[in-house]
């Protein structure tokens, strides 16, 4: 993928930056694999991802980062905060294990009153902190590194156009789509709707020439 190598390169990376894009390669790479909104990478925990045998099994994300306070995640804002589950296969398995562990600011965040999830006091120890050590800034994030990256790569013609960092989250699911798997299965992983997911992400062309390839119409028999 030519965002994600670029960014893992650094190969937009000024000589001169005080913060290298690759500094973010896991990041990144994360929201490819899961498709999980960003403000709920962001707000990623090292207690939230579950561990048997030494090997990461499942993620539970229940809350999320955004306008600097940290709230239950989607569909959760009932006060319920059911966690939603994402199995780990062994490649986001594989990255989860090589993430370095990056210190977090002792420091408590604002927390929404409707996130039931969380004990008080809570000092969060995040997968994915920023280089000042606290939550990952999207806006920043996008404008610094995303957008120039992504820029760039449109006008050497290696990737067709720019979408925000928000749309990382639609090639997974295409890329999902594409191997097979259900539209109700993504959309239980990813906390959206099937009908979502077919008006926005589906590549109906290609969908169409995988059905095609992939059945065996049944015969009408004697």
């Amino acid at each position: 993928m030519a965002i994600l190598n670029a960014i893992t390169t650094d190969r937009f990376t000024s000589p001169y930056a005080y913060i290298k894009h690759s500094y973010y390669a896991e990041f990144l790479k994360f929201m490819f694999l899961t498709g999980v909104r960003p403000q709920l990478a962001i707000a990623l925990e090292w207690e939230q991802i579950f561990w048997e045998q030494d090997l990461p099994i499942k993620i539970y994300f229940d809350r999320a980062y955004t306008y600097r306070i940290l709230k239950p995640s989607k569909g959760d804002r009932n006060g319920k905060n059911i966690s939603r589950i994402l199995p780990v296969n062994s490649e986001l398995a594989e990255l989860i294990m090589a993430i370095p562990k990056r210190e977090t600011i002792h420091r408590e965040p604002r927390i929404s009153r409707h996130l039931k999830t969380v004990s008080r006091p809570h000092y969060p120890n995040l997968v994915f902190p920023s280089p000042r050590r606290w939550y990952i800034d999207i806006g920043n994030f996008t404008n610094r590194t995303f957008k120039p990256v992504v820029e760039s790569l449109v006008t050497m013609g290696e990737v067709s156009e720019y979408l925000p960092t928000y749309h990382s989250r639609h090639t997974t699911q295409n890329r999902w789509l594409e191997s097979g798997m259900s539209e109700e299965t993504i959309a239980a992983l990813l906390d959206t709707s099937p009908e979502m997911i077919r008006k926005h992400y589906r590549n109906d062309q290609r969908y169409r020439e995988n059905l095609a390839q992939n059945i065996t119409l049944p015969e009408l028999g004697d």
